[in-house]
């Protein structure tokens, strides 16, 4: 059982025209929710790194004031074993220049 499907020639660019308009307000509504979420997410960024950088502020100026009351906190690279009475030959730095 075979249909015969005729189209007149007529309806045919009709049909086309209202398919590419379709397709082109269908892609148009997608796109404009594409940058709408775009933007959301580059306002969010925008706020996360603006209060990185706030809580970074602080935590400077928290440890600028701590500095200021407390010594460095540099520790000195002196050997310890300078002043002792230890065999020199037997000092492990004197074993690593070897």
């Amino acid at each position: 059982m075979l249909a015969n499907l005729t189209i007149s020639i007529f309806w045919l660019p009709l049909i086309v025209l209202i398919s590419v308009i379709a397709g082109f307000f269908l892609r148009r509504f997608q796109v404009q929710k594409s940058k709408k979420r775009i933007i959301y997410l580059e306002n969010e960024m925008l706020s996360n790194h603006a209060e990185i950088l706030k809580l970074q502020q602080e935590l400077a100026t928290i440890e600028k004031n701590n500095s200021l009351s407390h010594k460095s906190r540099v520790v000195p690279m002196k050997d310890s074993q300078e002043g002792s009475t230890e065999n020199p030959e037997t000092s492990p730095l004197k074993k690593i220049k070897k």
